[in-house]
């Protein structure tokens, strides 16, 4: 709804079982993908096969969950997602999150109970 408000085309699969699929009908800017997507597959699973396809080698994916931090961001870092934004969603800097990953920075943020966001745009090996 965030991002319809402000004027994005959307599309989005709830259980992450039909994503490639849907991913064949167009390629878009920004892929945000939720790590827990229940018991058919897992954000993990759903990135490594979008990596795998030439036509979205370019596309920045960003990691969503409520899963720790500590525990999903240096797998997420390892991987190659290109961000992470902690849920809740903290709507007062989604907008701003997905602008800066559009524009080729990473956004690491780890939610306020974490302290935010790491560096902007500054890898790290810590959360």
């Amino acid at each position: 709804m965030i991002l319809r408000r402000a004027g994005a085309v959307v599309d989005f699969d709830r259980r992450g079982d039909s994503m490639l699929l849907q991913l064949t009908k167009f390629v878009p800017d920004l892929i945000i993908l939720d790590l827990n997507l229940g018991r058919y597959t897992s954000g993990f699973e759903i990135f490594e096969e979008t990596r795998k396809l030439p036509e979205y080698a370019h596309v920045p994916i960003v990691a969503v969950s409520a899963s720790e931090p500590a525990v999903v961001v240096p797998k997420c870092r390892t991987m190659g997602f290109n961000g992470f934004i902690a849920k809740p969603i903290a709507e007062a800097l989604f907008e701003d999150q997905l602008v800066r990953l559009l524009q080729g920075e990473s956004v690491w943020y780890l939610g306020e109970r974490y302290g935010g966001e790491e560096s902007k745009g500054k890898e790290s090996n810590h959360v």
